[in-house]
């Protein structure tokens, strides 16, 4: 660097050069980034929801249908055998 040369260098990332169309351009992915992963958390919230009151309800339905069953059958007539 003899004689007084100096290195240009770019500074692409640097913010405070960066125009304002591209700072506005980050901007609104960042905040769509964050609206998409809150409204992706609500959703699976609320299908894991309807997903666990689906279950329960089965398994009460199934319950019910096998405490009818136990009531109404004897218990001689209940007893599969295997053989």
């Amino acid at each position: 660097m003899a004689g007084g040369a100096k290195i240009m260098t770019v500074d692409r990332f640097n913010p405070m050069r960066a125009s304002v169309r591209s700072r506005s351009a980050l901007a609104a992915a960042l905040v769509m980034t964050v609206c998409l992963a809150i409204v992706g958390a609500g959703l699976v919230l609320v299908l894991f929801r309807s997903l666990q009151s689906s279950a329960q309800g089965a398994a009460a339905a199934r319950a019910e249908q096998i405490s009818a069953q136990l009531r109404t059958d004897t218990p001689a007539s209940s007893i599969r055998h295997c053989w």
